[in-house]
Order: structure tokens, then sequence, then C-alpha cells
């Protein structure tokens, strides 16, 4: 029985492997100066206007995907006899999931022979996108729906995130921080390095003084989580494409076999990260 596999925008893919893989993509929306947008998985130009606009002082604001939203791609499928796997973006983060699990919970009851999984993927941005990215290459080799889900729900936490971001405030706006800990950060010009948790949450794990101090933190930070052989290991940068280049070299030096990519924050997580925020996606021990 033939099945489909559908995410939401904050994977961070590269528009390249979303058309490679002809992805089905739910586009959270973001609203930057009254005018409600969707992103393009940096196709074009609006990505680095996001950017800008960041710097030069807009505050833009995430809202949820309706039930109607989900529904109306899910439906389309369901009528064509195919069956959904819904990689979905984490409820650590985001209570869309919820609107998605009742618009699912409704189609079933329409749709009884056919099948509509939704799972939680933990992660964030490319963490999330390497987990897509790996479901869709085991659909591609084979594996039918019940080991492409077994596969997700033996090996999602495997998938890492560190991340430093260079202005706190945003993560203050979408309440990820205390305003103390942001007024604080700014004053002493301290540079949290965020993990996630078990549950797809952000928590922070150190505190260090200074952007090149937290780049090699980064790199520390993964060399402890043990990042699997043979898997390529992806910076992430919002618009500070220098840094994310530094990063690369210094995981080479020490991981010179490793495929190191360099992709760009989109635009729901660079609402609450900010510009200049720098991460690393990678495979290593277990969350949990």
């Amino acid at each position: 029985m033939s099945y489909i596999i559908i995410a939401d925008s904050p994977t961070d893919l590269r528009y390249q492997d979303v058309d490679r893989y002809q992805l089905p993509l739910f586009y959270i929306p973001y609203i930057m100066d009254g005018v409600e947008h969707t992103g393009d998985m940096g196709r074009g130009p609006e990505r680095r206007a996001f950017y800008k606009a960041l710097r030069d002082g807009s505050t833009p604001t995430t809202s949820q995907l309706t039930e109607y939203a989900y529904a109306e791609m899910f439906e389309r499928y369901l009528q064509e006899g195919t069956d959904i796997l819904f990689i979905s973006f984490p409820r650590a983060l985001s209570h869309t999931i919820e609107n998605a699990r009742a618009a699912a919970k409704k189609l079933l009851e329409q749709y009884p022979e056919r099948r509509l999984e939704i799972f939680d993927c933990r992660n964030v941005s490319a963490g999330y996108g390497q987990l897509v990215l790996k479901a869709l290459q085991n659909r591609e080799n084979g594996l039918d729906f019940d080991g492409n889900l077994k596969w997700l729900q033996e090996n999602w936490s495997k998938s890492n995130v560190v991340f430093a971001v260079d202005d706190l405030n945003h993560l203050k706006r979408g309440g990820r921080i205390s305003a103390t800990t942001a007024i604080v950060g700014k004053l002493l010009d301290v540079k949290p390095i965020f993990e996630l948790d078990e549950a797809g949450g952000i928590r922070v794990v150190e505190k260090v003084q200074g952007r090149k101090k937290a780049l090699r933190t980064l790199l520390t930070r993964l060399e402890a989580r043990h990042p699997l052989p043979g898997e390529s290991i992806i910076i992430m940068h919002g618009d500070c494409e220098q840094d994310a280049e530094l990063l690369k070299k210094m995981v080479l030096n020490r991981l010179p076999e490793t495929d190191v990519q360099i992709w760009t924050v989109g635009e729901i997580v660079g609402t609450h990260a900010g510009p200049s925020v720098i991460a690393m996606a990678y495979w290593g021990d277990a969350r949990v």
C-alpha cells in the first residue's frame, strides 16, 4: 500500500531536498509588520529580507496552523487512497500539532480503511529536517509504513541539536527564557548554549562569554555526544554565513572525514532565535 510522508515547514530543509522527494509541507505562517507570510524554503530572496528586517528592528510573530488547514491536505491524500505519515513540529515548541491531531481524528472516522499517523519529531530546524530526510530515504529504499514508523520511534532521540543565539531578546519575546536572563546576558555578553530535551523543548546547558567562545563550545558539545561516523553534520545559521564557515572549518579540523553541510535557519525558527543564531544538527548519543 502506498503512503506519503508530510512535514511542517520548520524542518528548514533545503528546497532542493523538498523538490527531490516531492515532500508536501504545511507552511506555518509568520506575521511581519502586519503582513502574513509563509516562507519559501530559501528558494528566493524572502529569507534574506526576513533577516534584514529583524536586524532593522522588526519583531515578527508566528501563529499556529488551523485544524482546517491540516484537514484540507490530509483529506486530499486520503481520498486518493494514500496513507499518511505526518512528522510534526514538536508539541514542546508549539501546540499546532493538536490541531493536526484533531483533524486526523475526524478524518479517520470518515476514512476508516486508511492510515494517518502523526509522529512528534521532538526536534527543530535541521534536526527535524534530518529526521524527515531519513524517513524519506527509508521509503525510497522500500521500507513500508509500519517499518518507517518503527524506525522513527526507535531513532528520533539520536538526532541532536546544539545552538547559540546572539541576541537573547528574541527568545525572551517568545517566552523561551526570562526577561532577567536576557538583560543579564546582554550586559555581560553571555551566550547561553542550548540543546534539546527529551520532549524537544530547549534547555540551557552552558553559559559562556563572547561569540568565539560560543562557537568553540558548540564543537565541544558536539564531540561530547559522539557524532555517529558516516553521518552528515549540518551547520545552521541565521544570516551569519561567515561564522558558519568558520565553524565548519573547526569541525573538519577535528573530524576531517565528515560531510559538513551549511543550511540556513528558516523564518519560523528565526523569529524566535533571531539573526546570527548558529547551530549544529547531528546524529549521536540518544537524548534519552
